[in-house]
């Protein structure tokens, strides 16, 4: 099986991400979404991209057209809760820097994590079920208590466990 990566946004450190693709077998850059044409016009020289990478100016129109498992969400912080929480309602990973939650009492913030998942061939391992994903336990039980809070409050759907 080859692992299809979406690219959501270049405003952050997608690069990590790209820079990993072509050193990975199952793993292919399928598209990428970002609203500056010109930061899309410059990752077309990028290694990671084939012939069958495909480009969008919108993120949403890339997730309604392209089927892809893996989302590397890189935009800004104020649509990055809304992207990651469209990407888990569609069944895709997820690899983000500066996870966001919504919750009730604080709108958007950042978990308070001290070192970010940021190596996609440990997260791709964690997706096939290889390996343990790279994050400390007491950061899991940060985040999973953020996410069952928000929960009670009706703002996301069911967590989903990668």
């Amino acid at each position: 099986m080859v692992y299809r990566v979406g690219i959501l946004g270049l405003k952050g450190h997608q690069g990590v991400v790209l820079n990993s693709i072509p050193k990975i077998d199952d793993v292919a850059l399928t598209a990428v979404a970002d609203d500056s044409e010109e930061a899309l016009m410059r990752l077309k020289k990028h290694p990671a991209v084939t012939s069958d990478t495909k480009f969008y100016k919108s993120i949403f129109k890339l997730l309604e057209e392209e089927k892809i498992d893996i989302a590397c969400v890189s935009g800004t912080d104020g649509e990055r809760a809304r992207v990651l929480l469209e990407c888990m309602n569609r069944g895709i990973h997820v690899l983000s820097e500066k996870p966001l939650t919504i919750t009730h009492e604080v709108e958007v913030g950042e978990l308070p994590l001290d070192k970010p998942v940021d190596e996609l061939l440990n997260f791709v391992n964690a997706v096939k079920g290889l390996a343990e994903c790279e994050v400390p336990a007491e950061d899991c039980f940060r985040v999973t208590e953020i996410v069952l809070k928000a929960r009670e409050s009706s703002k996301i759907g069911k967590p989903i466990k990668l």
